[in-house]
């Protein structure tokens, strides 16, 4: 990865570029996920929502990170409900830099702060079936199906399953 980019936790100082970043991403974003609620989308919003992360990294229940090019964040990565040495991640990467390596760098990250930093014994994850993209990214980094459950979601008319992974880190 090129010393361009910045793997860093999320912080108040990221309201505004995480606001472009949401924004400019939206309609990708809710191509293959549930839509935020339109109130997401505003200054105070996004300063809320990244107060919440931070709190919650205070108390050991989750941490949130950006990857950021130059001043703009161009992925999001994340480990919450951390419990018992468990935790579920996520990550979403914006559209225009799909297909680069980024969201497998971002995932790798992750397992290093879930094992060297916070202890985790497992993490887990979800993902729809209409992001094969991402169920691949989790395969090749170890992360197993354990279930699949069918009719999880319907997204624009059509009824979506949810395959669930983890990965035992110890």
């Amino acid at each position: 990865m090129s010393s361009d980019y910045q793997f860093e936790a999320l912080a108040p100082n990221h309201v505004e570029p995480l606001l472009q970043f949401e924004l400019q991403n939206r309609s990708w974003f809710e191509s293959l996920i549930e839509a935020r609620p339109a109130s997401f989308y505003s200054i105070d919003a996004v300063a809320d929502h990244i107060q919440q992360t931070v709190d919650m990294a205070k108390e050991g229940r989750g941490r949130s990170f950006v990857l950021c090019h130059s001043i703009n964040i161009i992925a999001r990565a994340n480990i919450k409900s951390i419990d018992n040495g468990r935790g579920e991640i996520g990550y979403r990467v914006a559209k225009s830099y799909t297909g680069q390596g980024l969201a497998s760098y971002c995932l790798a990250r992750l397992l290093q702060v879930a094992q060297n930093e916070l202890g985790l014994e497992l993490l887990q994850a979800k993902v729809l079936e209409n992001n094969p993209a991402s169920l691949h990214i989790l395969q090749k980094q170890g992360f197993e199906i354990i279930a699949k459950t069918e009719n999880f979601l319907c997204l624009h008319g059509e009824n979506l399953a949810v395959f669930e992974l983890q990965k035992y880190l110890k």
